[in-house]
């Protein structure tokens, strides 16, 4: 079971994801990341996340599992961002 899945990027990729986890039971929360609040808000309206951030950092803290869902060329910005609020395990 994954207690916190933190998607960063909640598009047609990490947003199916999220979804296919929770028809399978195996999510408790969704936490949702993007440059957008309108489409972060949709997917919050839609049920596909659990709650908001537009703080990479923020909303690595705490989750058993990232996906990164963003274009290529903004990953590396993504992952050191999120480097130092990940748990060591």
């Amino acid at each position: 079971m994954i207690r916190q899945l933190t998607v960063i990027g909640v598009g047609l990729i990490g947003g199916s994801l999220a979804r296919a986890l929770r028809a399978a039971g195996a999510v408790q929360e969704v936490v949702g990341c993007g440059r957008g609040l309108a489409n972060l808000e949709r997917a919050l309206e839609l049920g596909v996340i659990d709650r908001i951030s537009q703080d990479v950092g923020e909303a690595a803290e705490g989750a058993d599992m990232v996906l990164v869902a963003v274009p290529s060329g903004a990953m590396e910005g993504v992952f050191r961002s999120m480097h130092t609020h990940l748990a060591p395990d």
